[in-house]
């Protein structure tokens, strides 16, 4: 055989060797024992996704999860340790179990080393493991949606939002459904797990759905009658919504919408309140009221302005039962006219009485009784 190389053709294999002397002729047989180390072992990837719970573009690796990777299949007697440079690799120095990237999101840019060493000699290998930090697909994880009663709404994983290719992405749905986007039309919390099919990361999105319709209006609380009307819209408990209120006046055709239920100095007259709920629920809710108002003053002149006074703000039906009570500054009762009616034109047994102050007293069919005073100008 070739004494200089051989071909070992079992890992553990048993030669003999044996040695003359060229000179005398004597000789000695010996054994030689050849074994094999398998630390030749292999180059590592140990990719990780950016779940850390901060999603910085750097995170804290395991570095025993390349174990499997570097060790040949079916080696025994091998173990491995990890350092950060190749010289401490060589020195034994430094070990260490974890390691955090130092490149933002590296793809294969930070590098530890793996020693492996055979266990029954002293043989060893040193191997690269490259780091790859992948990030999670990029959706917002807590988002609030609302359905409207008797509809459907259409929430989704916010892939396509955010400019990713949602061919890229696979959904799993609290509802078992596998698609992007999901109708429902019950309020609850819905999860999504989107996972990337190219990372292989994954987030889940919390949908939080919440029920809202029209308002529902119950009588409003209308305080008139005085200098300072104020009108209450009053919801009806079982609406379910946020809403804004706004009031169009007698004959006019403006909304402004505001957050408060409550409106302050209101107009005597006829007016309408407009109800809407604020996530787009439809159908915008109206109510018609009254509030009730006396003049401060009329001008009973024939130009055909203010020439008569009464209630304003009341029909005829709405208080059918009330009267209105006028009295000069003696407290002489001079007329006696209905809401809702023609008025009082200034005169007294067809004689026209003269610029003064005068005095009202109305009993409305709830209950309430006003008096105050106005003037009567020529």
């Amino acid at each position: 055989m070739n004494t200089n190389s051989y071909q070992n053709t079992q890992p553990n294999q048993q030669l003999f060797v044996r040695v003359n002397n060229n000179i005398t002729d004597c000789f000695r047989v010996t054994s030689l024992d050849l074994q094999v180390s398998t630390t030749s072992a292999r180059n590592a990837d140990l990719l990780a996704c950016d779940d850390d719970g901060t999603e910085d573009g750097f995170r804290t690796f395991d570095l025993t999860q390349a174990d499997n990777d570097i060790l040949p299949i079916g080696s025994t007697n091998l173990s491995v340790a990890y350092y950060e440079t190749l010289e401490d690799a060589l020195s034994e120095q430094n070990l260490i179990t974890t390691y955090t990237n130092t490149t933002f999101y590296t793809q294969g840019q930070d590098i530890v080393y793996a020693r492996v060493e055979d266990n029954s000699n002293q043989c060893f290998g040193i191997n690269e493991v490259s780091l790859f930090l992948n990030r999670r697909p990029d959706i917002e994880e807590q988002v609030n949606a609302f359905v409207c009663l008797g509809e459907n709404v259409n929430i989704n994983s916010s892939v396509l939002q955010s400019g990713n290719d949602t061919n890229d992405f696979d959904y799993l749905w609290s509802t078992g459904e596998t698609t992007e986007n999901i109708d429902i039309t019950q309020a609850g919390t819905y999860t999504v797990l989107v996972t990337s099919r190219i990372t292989n990361c994954s987030k889940e999105r919390t949908v939080t759905v919440t029920a809202s319709g029209p308002a529902i209006l119950s009588e409003p609380i209308i305080n008139d009658g005085g200098t300072n009307n104020s009108v209450t819209v009053v919801i009806a408990p079982q609406s379910i919504g946020d809403y804004e209120y706004a009031i169009v006046f007698s004959g006019g055709n403006i909304r402004t919408y505001q957050d408060s239920p409550v409106f302050t100095n209101v107009p005597a007259g006829f007016h309408t309140i407009y109800v809407r709920d604020k996530n787009g629920c439809l159908p915008e809710t109206t109510q018609d009221i009254s509030v009730i108002g006396f003049p401060d003053f009329f001008t009973p002149n024939g130009d055909g302005t203010n020439e008569t006074w009464g209630v304003t703000g009341v029909s005829a039906d709405a208080i059918a039962n009330s009267l209105v009570y006028i009295f000069d500054r003696n407290g002489k009762l001079l007329k006696q006219i209905r809401p809702g009616g023609s008025g009082w034109d200034g005169t007294y047994n067809g004689r026209l009485l003269p610029s003064s102050q005068y005095w009202y007293r109305v009993q409305l069919d709830d209950g309430r009784i006003i008096s105050g005073s106005f003037t009567l100008i020529r």
